[in-house]
């Protein structure tokens, strides 16, 4: 491993939140972007969420379309959800945006009264009773100053899928009525994980949300891959060999952290920019690469899973390459209903996709070994005299729990497997 003094020139940035140095295949999506930004200074509507899974890039998305604002003249107010206290973000990131812009925040005065007895006084009071740190106040007036400037006002929010659901709630209102009843040139760009299309935007108090434009970050061709890792290492002042690139592009599969985990590991390997990334440096990194992402993207992700679901994957992973549907359902032995909901959650979330020939394989968060490496453990737990089926025998069992995630309590559904009806926390 190099030194700190040799890694300092190292131009991949596999860090969380950090823009790379070269944002490929995500040009299609920065012109849309662009044109609803342009499009939004004339009264159109900009509301947007980027989803896309772990890894992904949509972090580096966002920056990159606060960038677009702030060239067309916007201001930008970057928030994040991941933890309670959005309106007080709220007023942070918008006294840093004002004192940047020389922008005044304070309630605007009128005089609306003369008092006279006993002698002549002039008394005055604020027209408004709104506090300046009251999240629709700020919006309202920040969107005003831009519109003034002939702007708008872009609100970027980071991690929404994990936002409290009251503050994401008052903040739509609050939006919402800014940018529809004010009529104020404000937009709306959105990060979060796909599985926000069965929690937040299955609220039925957050209809706004409801009409937002839904923009999925598709995984890098390997095509993609090869250009980025090319251009990055060139930007650095390095190359790779002709056969360690189409290696290195071959083995990102669709992630743009694992491009830039292997990239680093590579540089790193071959002792780059000062010798060129052969074929010996690029396995060595792919091994590197390949375990950090799977400590750090897929691991993470299977304990996010309930136990029905991880013997969804597993199912698929022992019958692959041939995991149809028919043969899943005749592995687990579950309710169709449930089987079907479960393959559409987890094609939502990354884990699993659809082949051109009617088979389930794994996607962009996990892969077929992870899955059996990580379904190891419990297997190695079973009696001689346990079901010869595992799977089929938990779902055999009536008294099992349901298990489903039931964002709004925050807790699993404790009803039997295969009920009816909604779920519940309680028997």
């Amino acid at each position: 491993m190099a030194s700190d003094g040799e890694q300092r020139g190292n131009p991949f940035s596999p860090g969380f939140g950090r823009s790379p140095a070269e944002l490929v295949g995500r040009d299609a999506l920065l012109d849309e972007l662009r044109s609803e930004i342009e499009a939004a200074s004339s009264g159109h509507r900009l509301c947007s969420i980027l989803l896309g899974v772990r890894g992904s890039g949509k972090t580096s998305v966002l920056n990159a379309a606060e960038d677009l604002a702030h060239e067309s003249g916007w201001m930008v107010l970057a928030l994040d959800t991941t933890t309670r206290g959005l309106p007080q973000r709220i007023a942070r990131a918008a006294a840093a945006a004002t004192s940047a812009d020389a922008v005044d925040l304070r309630p605007r005065r009128r005089i609306n009264s003369l008092r006279l007895p006993p002698g002549i006084a002039l008394g005055w009071e604020c027209a408004e009773s709104i506090s300046d740190e009251d999240p629709r106040y700020l919006l309202s007036r920040l969107a005003e100053t831009a519109a003034a400037r002939g702007g708008g006002l872009l609100v970027t929010l980071d991690e929404l899928h994990s936002g409290e659901r009251d503050e994401v709630r008052r903040f739509a209102s609050d939006f919402q009525h800014t940018a529809e009843r004010e009529g104020l040139p404000i937009g709306l760009l959105g990060a979060a994980l796909p599985e926000i299309q069965y929690t937040v935007l299955e609220d039925r108090k957050l209809t706004f949300f409801h009409r937002a434009t839904l923009r999925r970050l598709q995984p890098l061709t390997a095509e993609q891959s090869f250009r980025c890792l090319r251009a990055t290492a060139a930007g650095g002042g390095g190359a790779f060999e002709a056969d360690a690139l189409c290696a290195a592009a071959g083995a990102v599969n669709g992630s743009p952290y694992h491009l830039q985990l292997l990239g680093r590991s590579a540089w790193e390997a071959a002792g780059a920019p000062e010798a060129p990334i052969d074929a010996a440096a690029c396995q060595l990194a792919i091994r590197e690469a390949g375990q950090e992402f799977r400590r750090s993207i897929s691991e993470p992700a299977w304990n996010d899973l309930s136990d029905a679901q991880q013997d969804y994957l597993h199912a698929i992973a022992r019958l692959h390459p041939s995991a149809t549907r028919r043969a899943v359902a005749g592995e687990l032995d579950a309710p169709t209903k449930w089987l079907a909901r479960t393959e559409r959650r987890l094609t939502i979330s990354g884990y699993v996709r659809m082949t051109d020939g009617d088979t389930l394989e794994f996607a962009e968060l996990t892969q077929r070994q992870d899955v059996l490496d990580f379904a190891e453990p419990e297997s190695g737990y079973r009696r001689p005299a346990d079901h010869p089926n595992p799977q089929r025998a938990r779902f055999s069992e009536a008294t099992r729990p349901c298990g489903e995630w039931m964002p709004v309590a925050k807790a699993r559904c404790a009803l039997g497997r295969g009920h009816k009806g909604g779920h519940r926390t309680r028997r």
